[in-house]
């Protein structure tokens, strides 16, 4: 009950500071869209299927090396290509 109260007290303190609610409510819209947008991105462009015509040709070709660095394996991708195979 008491986050209730402590709910009313905030927006209160907002509605007094019209100005920085403003600001507070741009910086978090701005950085939910920029976020999202992002996510899209990587979406977009590594889990999202290839809308091809020639779909069962595409094949993905990637090499993965591990390396030790200071004691630690890591694993990296040196590169990723999309090769169509043409007819």
């Amino acid at each position: 009950m008491t986050w209730l109260l402590d709910l009313k007290y905030s927006l209160r303190q907002l509605a007094k500071a019209r100005s920085f609610a403003a600001l507070m409510l741009f910086i978090i819209i701005g950085s939910l869209t920029v976020t999202m947008v992002g996510f899209n991105y990587v979406y977009t462009v590594t889990v999202k299927p290839l809308s091809s015509e020639r779909e069962q040709s595409v094949r993905t070709v990637r090499q993965l090396r591990s390396t030790v660095y200071e004691g630690r394996s890591l694993t990296r991708v040196l590169f990723l290509l999309v090769l169509m195979k043409l007819p």
